[in-house]
């Protein structure tokens, strides 16, 4: 048994491109908001680079997930928060460069309109492919079934009328398939479970999954939750997810 995070990109939805500085016309800022891991932003220079995204509305936010593609070259310096665009509230701390998907959680909520990211210099530039201000959900007690052959995910978004994004997975051939089964302690704990699938599954989004000290899992809903009261107010959930392919520059599937 060990908890596990699920990073959900609900605040996601509604959220634009500020501003940037020392951004590639070719690789621009947007692709860090398409939920695709496969597309990049890259920098412009080897100058450090700047992206502010905006939410439109105050958003509450606990987490924040960055893939950088070339992560061993550059870290996230600053993770700057404010209360509309022009108010600043505070600065967060760096982020160590351990693997390409980073996930943070904070210790509190922060309630904001505007975060501001930067990355440092270096060469080659900085390549980054997602970035996503979260609400974050954790469950203590998890029992996983071996995962097994399934689809690979590609994923495709379709931008509705106001701008607001819905990104779906075409199946291709094989990729890992995760079932797992998370032991409810409450009803409250279901509660969780309920909301993490509304604010992926219902909303065509994916999550991020921490699992203990594992590496993050960018994942989608394989099919619907379903759970059974197996004692009182003791749930048993039974969850299925894909992950989405992380694909290495020069190849495809």
């Amino acid at each position: 048994m060990s908890s596990a995070k699920f990073y959900t990109l609900a605040p996601m939805r509604t959220s634009t491109i500020l501003a940037s500085v020392h951004v590639s016309s070719s690789y621009p800022a947007q692709n860090v908001l398409d939920y695709n891991r496969n597309t990049q932003c890259r920098g412009s220079s080897t100058s450090s680079i700047r992206i502010d995204i905006s939410f439109g509305t105050t958003q509450t936010i606990r987490g924040l997930i960055i893939d950088i593609r070339n992560y061993a070259l550059h870290n996230v310096n600053g993770v700057d928060r404010y209360a509309n665009l022009t108010t600043f509230i505070s600065n967060g701390p760096a982020l160590p460069r351990t693997q390409p998907l980073l996930a943070n959680s904070f210790s509190i909520d922060y309630s904001c309109n505007t975060f501001r990211l930067t990355f440092n210099s270096g060469s080659p530039n900085v390549q980054l492919g997602m970035i996503a201000l979260c609400h974050v959900y954790e469950l203590a007690n998890r029992h996983q079934v071996p995962s097994m052959g399934g689809r690979t995910p590609l994923v495709t978004q379709t931008i509705l009328k106001g701008g607001k994004r819905y990104s779906s997975v075409e199946n291709q051939n094989g990729v890992k398939v995760l079932q797992q089964k998370y032991f409810l302690s409450s009803s409250s704990e279901l509660t969780i479970m309920k909301n993490i699938f509304k604010e992926s599954a219902e909303l065509g989004l994916p999550f991020v999954l921490v699992d203990g000290d594992e590496d993050p899992l960018m994942l989608y809903w394989d099919s619907p939750i379903s759970w059974q009261e197996i004692d009182h107010e003791v749930y048993e959930a039974s969850c299925s997810f894909v992950e989405v392919p992380y694909i290495e520059s020069g190849k495809t599937f």
